[in-house]
């Protein structure tokens, strides 16, 4: 479910359009059964259409949308418009800080970490809540990633725990061996997402896990 709480869902789609983004806000009083993870029914139903050219931009808006929606005066103002315009004024005031164009290696690198910090937790005990917003998040996270890179990140977290090791002082911290000075190099000046030559996790720099 993309129900985020609070009789809000965000419900969106992945597709090939010839701009960037679409928006479609919908309400409803009586409220929808949406799975929340707060158990509520939904009021206030965002769409989101992106292209998926853009890797990160969905997160970048759910993100941002997200923040505003939990504002109780925020929602209500949102219900209570009479009409588009006022509707638009009140959505108008979302600020939401948008990838640029050369940030697409490094939304991808962002996301494989942040994706299994989220899986790992899954792991632990936690509240039946928690564990539902934890598997959205991971869900979100995954609409953005390559095919590709999934498949791999999958098959690693099955086998050792984890797909993606930072790389520190020259050496892979999955297995605890240097890398090549060449590769070293390169990922330290680069925001692209590497594989360790030895055990075959997906290597990042740093400032990637930020």
């Amino acid at each position: 479910s993309t129900a985020i709480g609070h009789s809000v869902a965000l419900p969106h789609a992945r597709i090939d359009t010839d701009g960037d983004m679409a928006v479609v806000i919908g309400r409803s009083k009586e409220g929808i059964d949406f799975d929340s993870i707060d158990n509520k029914n939904v009021h206030i139903i965002i769409l989101i259409i992106w292209n998926p050219s853009i890797p990160g931009l969905f997160n970048h808006l759910f993100a941002g949308l997200a923040q505003f929606l939990r504002r109780p005066g925020f929602r209500k103002r949102l219900f209570e418009a009479k009409n588009k315009l006022e509707l638009y004024k009140v959505i108008s005031e979302i600020e939401l800080s948008l990838p640029r164009p050369d940030d697409k290696i490094i939304s991808q690198a962002s996301l494989l970490w942040k994706l299994q910090k989220i899986e790992i937790q899954k792991k632990k005990r936690a509240a039946r809540e928690k564990k539902k917003e934890l598997v959205m998040q991971a869900d979100l996270i995954r609409q953005e990633l390559d095919r590709a890179l999934l498949d791999r990140f999958d098959r690693l977290m099955e086998r050792y725990g984890f797909a993606v090791a930072e790389l520190d002082e020259g050496a892979c911290q999955g297995c605890n061996i240097n890398v090549a000075t060449g590769m070293s190099s390169a990922i330290e000046g680069s925001n692209d997402i590497y594989v360790c030559e030895n055990c075959g996790k997906f290597l990042i720099a740093k400032k990637n896990k930020d």
